[in-house]
Formats: C-alpha cells, structure tokens, sequence
C-alpha cells in the first residue's frame, strides 16, 4: 500500500497529466468503495481512487487538498471510507 505522500504525488500526477493544473475544477472525496463511488458520480472520465492505509489517512488527504482550492465529493455510504478519489 502506499504511503500518504506517494499517494499525494500520483494525485499531483494526475491533475498535472490532465492538462488542467487549477485545483478548483477538481473534486476529492473518500469512501469505502470506488466502484460504487464513480457510478454515483455518472463515471467521470478523470475519475481515479487510491487505497489509503485507514479512513483518517484519506480523510487527512482530503482535507489537504480541500484546504488548496479542490471542491469536495461526496463518496457514498459506507463504515471505513479508506479511499481516497478524485475527479
């Protein structure tokens, strides 16, 4: 698994590989399943989700990128939200 900074470096890769580098087009969000997390967001096509080690770790993620201008989503029900997404 990896850990909270190589997870926050391939999130840094994905939006800079998209060509759209402005935090604010950008949403994050942690949940419990990925799958079912995409299909509520009608299957983004940037839509890409990391298992983090524990639900406060991507919860900590999440807040760091919050906190630099992404929006934040909605990741479904569930008991352990240890994903983190973006889309």
């Amino acid at each position: 698994m990896a850990s909270i900074a190589e997870i926050m470096n391939e999130i840094e890769d994905r939006v800079k590989n998209a060509n759209v580098i402005n935090y604010s087009v950008w949403c994050i969000g942690v949940t419990s399943s990925p799958s079912e997390c995409k299909k509520l967001h009608n299957q983004p096509p940037h839509f890409k989700s990391w298992d983090v080690n524990s639900p406060e770790l991507a919860r900590e993620i999440k807040n760091t990128y919050i906190e630099n201008g992404m929006k934040e989503a909605f990741g479904g029900n569930g008991n352990s939200p240890d994903h983190v997404f973006i889309f």
